[in-house]
């Protein structure tokens, strides 16, 4: 399967450890519509990644707000266990 190929499986799947490494090992392009080609995939690579990390983003505004509310709310996680005896 060509680098092409792969790159274009990887970014459907939107598998970003794949999407890095294809991008380096991209080969050096004889023919300018292969480079063409390659070029549109990249500026898609770089959407896929930019969505995930605005994912990321959201993710950690997420737990930052969880952590502002446990800490200003005092809810700490001192229960004490019941002896059952």
């Amino acid at each position: 399967m060509s680098w092409i190929e792969n790159f274009t499986i990887a970014i459907v799947e939107e598998h970003h450890a794949k999407i890095g490494k294809l991008i380096y090992e991209m080969p050096e392009f004889k023919d300018i519509n292969e480079a063409k080609c390659a070029r549109a995939l990249i500026k898609e690579a770089l959407n896929v990644m930019e969505k995930e990390k605005h994912k990321t983003q959201d993710a950690m505004e997420k737990l930052k707000k969880t952590r502002a509310f446990i800490t200003s709310a005092n809810i700490v996680t001192t229960h004490k266990k019941e002896y059952r005896g």
